[in-house]
């Protein structure tokens, strides 16, 4: 499992946004041990694919 530092570097986002995602529950599923937040490979991969696009007039929904 990642951290949310390896996370947030390996979706090329701060870790401020990728913190900011989960509070709104728009970015990667992710584990709590304890206090720790971690998230799986699958979750970071099912997110990745969830965004591609064939076409730029394609629509994503954004996290507001």
């Amino acid at each position: 499992m990642k951290t949310v530092e390896e996370t947030a570097a390996e979706l090329g986002l701060s870790v401020h946004t990728l913190n900011g995602w989960r509070v709104k529950g728009c970015g990667p599923e992710f584990v709590k041990l304890g206090s720790a937040v971690r998230y799986t490979d699958e979750a970071i991969q099912i997110f990745k694919e969830a965004g591609k696009r064939r076409s730029t007039s394609q629509t994503v929904q954004a996290c507001a």
